[in-house]
């Protein structure tokens, strides 16, 4: 039987941006990697993050589960001591090749929201999306799939998806209710039951072929917002994004389009959007100046008295190259706004990196820190996704190879201190990981100390008994067969 093993490797360095703003963001000083316990190469560990609390997810969209492509996702949880640990692998019950669960995850309190919007319920890619439910004792049980009740060929519903509360919202970008491909979105609601209703279809009030309506989505509250990064025949326009509002009578009414005031064709305005209170954050990854590429841009837009929404500021990174992707994955939480570029090169080509940003007391927004893997190669797209709860960010970089090419990782940030980490010596070998990981494999820990300290690997002690014996020879022979 092979060891379980995974590794979370805390490490305290940090990479900074140029700016003279090193000493802010000081939160996020903790760096934490997590890896898939069974990963494997081209899992994409990471092509979706989400966090809530103590609780974080990471989509594998494209994990063999069973099948290409099938997909899967990834609970993590806080411990005692700050280290993070996977407690339990999410699958969806009826999985098929080329899924694409966990193309997009979200989560709230207790609540976990998974995208597959290439299932086939409604027809060929129509797409689907999953409600986990954590128990009593800790663990996650899968409590509903929801599909479009108007679900057709390649929709692509659960290609964004989204959580708050008793309210979930479900991307499907390639609907098709106002032209080809014009998209749309849907609402969920709890119900007093514990099961979720389909409450109501949205779509955009001016939408039009090609907008791709429903390729990002957010919620907060009573606020819902939807990104429409958009298409024409010759490249990506500007874009938009649509914020809408919960009426007294419980239904949802668009009270918002937002553009960006310097938007122009290439800028795919809408391509990620976020909202945290009365603050919202639009990503436009394909952002140009002057005709030339910029390296993308991100937009904030403030919620006044009034109701209304105005554009108050516009960032981009202190050290923007071209083609970064600079907002391709953004984030919010209260005076915290976090935006990915998976293209920037400080640890090589497009290695990635991620950008935080906090809000001053004039209410300006600051570029505060840089973030990067202290691991980071070439190619690791670190930033591809980003999620943020309080003083916590989690990064995706859903082409590292620890696991195989591309099998993917993720990368948590926060003010804890790095967790104490040891050699954990087990009979097949050893690793660097914590006392309380070490203790989960059955080990003897080693704090503090490297792997050589451990005894030389005991390769037939099959039982784990410490001696190579009868009974191990009996096991194999009991087990023999092709592993699955």
């Amino acid at each position: 039987m092979p060891i379980r093993t995974f590794i979370v490797t805390a490490v305290a360095s940090l990479s900074f941006a140029g700016t003279g703003l090193a000493e802010r963001g000081g939160a996020f000083t903790a760096e934490q990697k997590l890896t898939a316990s069974d990963g494997m190469e081209d899992d994409y560990l990471g092509r979706s993050v989400a966090i809530s609390g103590d609780t974080a997810l990471v989509g594998a969209n494209q994990d063999f589960n069973p099948g290409n492509y099938s997909g899967s996702a990834y609970i993590y949880q806080r411990r005692a001591n700050g280290s993070w640990s996977e407690i339990q692998k999410l699958t969806n019950a009826d999985s098929n090749p080329s899924d694409q669960f966990g193309s997009d995850v979200a989560i709230s309190g207790d609540t976990a929201l998974v995208g597959a919007y290439k299932d086939d319920d409604n027809g060929s890619g129509s797409g689907s999306a999953y409600l986990y439910q954590r128990q009593a004792d800790g663990s996650w049980i899968e409590m509903q799939k929801l599909i479009a009740s108007d679900g057709t060929v390649s929709d692509r519903f659960g290609c964004s998806v989204a959580i708050d509360g008793d309210t979930a919202l479900v991307g499907a970008f390639n609907d098709d209710d106002n032209g080809t491909n014009s998209g749309s979105a849907y609402l969920y609601q709890r119900q007093a039951d514990g099961n979720w209703s389909e409450i109501q279809k949205i779509t955009a009030s001016n939408g039009a072929a090609l907008d791709y309506f429903g390729t990002s989505v957010a919620i907060d509250g009573n606020t819902a917002l939807v990104g429409a990064f958009g298409y024409d025949g010759n490249g990506f326009s500007s874009g938009s994004a649509y914020l809408y509002q919960r009426q007294v009578d419980g239904t949802w009414n668009e009270t918002t389009v937002l553009t960006a005031s310097d938007g122009g064709q290439g800028d795919s305005f809408g391509i990620s959007v976020a909202i945290s209170g009365d603050t919202v954050l639009v990503g436009a990854y394909g952002y140009s100046a002057g005709g030339r590429d910029a390296g993308g841009c991100t937009y904030l837009y403030e919620r006044q008295v009034d109701g209304s929404w105005i554009e108050i500021q516009n960032l981009t990174a202190s050290d923007s190259a071209s083609f970064d992707y600079f907002g391709e994955s953004v984030a919010i939480s209260g005076d915290t706004a976090l935006v990915g570029v998976r293209r920037d090169d400080d640890n090589g080509d497009e290695s990635g990196s991620a950008y935080l940003y906090q809000r001053e007391n004039d209410g300006s927004w600051s570029e505060a820190k840089k973030l990067t893997a202290s691991d980071g190669v070439s190619w690791d797209y670190f930033g591809g996704s980003v999620a943020i709860d309080g003083d916590t960010a989690l990064v995706g970089a859903y082409r590292n190879d620890d696991n195989g090419t591309d099998s993917g990782s993720a990368y948590i940030f926060d003010s804890s201190d790095p967790p104490a980490t040891g050699a954990c010596c087990v009979c097949t070998g050893c690793s660097i990981l914590t006392k309380e990981q070490c203790a989960d494999l059955g080990g003897q820990y080693l704090p503090g100390l490297p792997c050589d300290e451990c005894p030389p690997p005991c390769l037939g002690d099959v039982t784990g008994d410490g001696q190579v014996n009868v009974a191990d020879l009996l096991t194999v022979i009991a087990n023999w067969n092709n592993c699955p």
